[in-house]
């Protein structure tokens, strides 16, 4: 079995990792426990996190984000899961709809949403579970078709959207 050997970090990221590690180690491991349990949501840390800039890591500077590559992304990710693995997945859920509208967002949302996204003033939800099929990506119903005047149609069914209470975008 092949081994992955681990690659020296830049000084950029060790930089960003250091602060995302102290960031967890002062506020989030504090206070995971009691949100865990209470079944809040950590506002007060997604407020910090926004400050901070990490809801606009991998979006491009031309946006207001830091244009960071994925390597570093994941080495954020694996900070805030060391604090608190529910916080890993506010900033993925999020990643998920930035990405794909940076790859198949027209100019117009790019410019309309991107910005907005990188300050984490709107955040993106996630939406794949449906009823009878669960995560199962192969078997989703759920379909578009692109209509006559341009606009298009989606019909199915979800059972749930991750972080759809706190998004702007689905």
């Amino acid at each position: 079995m092949a081994v992955a050997t681990a690659t020296d970090k830049t000084d950029e990221q060790k930089a960003i990792t250091d602060m995302v590690r102290q960031f967890a180690d002062e506020q989030i491991l504090p206070n995971a426990e009691h949100y865990d349990h209470g079944d809040e949501f950590p506002e007060p840390i997604v407020e910090q996190m926004k400050e901070i800039g990490l809801f606009g890591v991998t979006i491009p500077e031309e946006y207001g984000g830091m244009g960071l590559d994925l390597t570093t992304y994941v080495m954020i990710v694996e900070e805030l899961s060391r604090g608190w693995i529910s916080i890993s997945g506010i900033i993925n859920t999020h990643f998920i709809g930035s990405y794909l509208l940076m790859k198949f967002g027209s100019d117009e949302q790019r410019q309309k949403y991107l910005p907005r996204m990188a300050t984490g003033e709107i955040r993106a939800a996630f939406s794949l579970s449906e009823p009878e099929l669960g995560s199962d990506v192969q078997a989703i119903k759920t379909h578009a078709k692109r209509l006559a005047d341009g606009f298009w149609e989606i019909n199915g069914q979800k059972m749930w959207v991750t972080n759809g209470l706190r998004s702007a975008l689905v």
